[in-house]
């Protein structure tokens, strides 16, 4: 695997000599590696996007670079850091911004910002407030964001159609599970709605206050 993982690293425009290439992470979509190369030079994420999942990587990774590269010249705007506040891709030699393997199997590179810390769960409320942040100013700085952009997984935020999915979940009943979570259930059920209400409102362009 170590051979393999040089071989994909190699197609990509890195800075530096490869020091050694590890697993990164405990994700359970993608598989994530990190590179460490010598001297100053920037250590990098190498990952392989799984196509079970996201089945058009190419209009995924066009998405990326073109929200990367919105925020990054926000960032350059008002004068932060654009290597540490935004995502910086990296591509093939060739100008790609992924790598197909022997196997079909789709990779992306990007600059591993250092000094970082992820979190799996927020596990206290000040965590969960400084997550919440961080999403409002990644959607902040996409404010006056218009390109457009692939849907990569048909129907994901479709709340009609996922409420077609819990239905069928419900009934089907897989795990015998139903029954012991009435409680848990009756609380999506009575925000159904509403969700269903604001979806209408986001599809049509109306505002929820009309």
């Amino acid at each position: 695997m170590k051979n393999e993982l040089l071989e994909i690293a190699s197609q990509f425009a890195l800075k530096g000599k490869i020091a050694s290439i590890d697993s990164l992470g405990d994700g359970f979509i993608n598989d994530t590696f990190i590179i460490r190369t010598e001297g100053d030079d920037p250590d990098y994420i190498l990952q392989r996007k799984n196509k079970n999942i996201f089945p058009d990587v190419p209009g995924m990774m066009e998405n990326i670079r073109k929200v990367t590269e919105h925020i990054r010249r926000r960032v350059i705007a008002e004068g932060g850091d654009p290597m540490r506040e935004a995502m910086t891709v990296i591509a093939t030699h060739d100008g790609k911004l992924y790598h197909i393997d022997s196997k079909g199997e789709y990779w992306a590179v990007t600059i591993f910002i250092a000094d970082t810390v992820a979190y799996n769960k927020a596990d206290s409320p000040e965590l969960a407030r400084k997550g919440g942040e961080g999403i409002g100013k990644f959607q902040a700085q996409l404010a006056d964001f218009t390109e457009p952009l692939v849907e990569t997984i048909k129907g994901f935020h479709n709340i009609r159609h996922r409420f077609v999915q819990w239905d069928e979940a419900l009934k089907r009943d897989a795990a015998g599970r139903v029954k012991e979570l009435r409680t848990e259930i009756g609380w999506i059920e009575s925000r159904r709605k509403e969700m269903l209400d604001f979806w209408e409102r986001s599809r049509t362009g109306r505002s929820p206050h009309t």
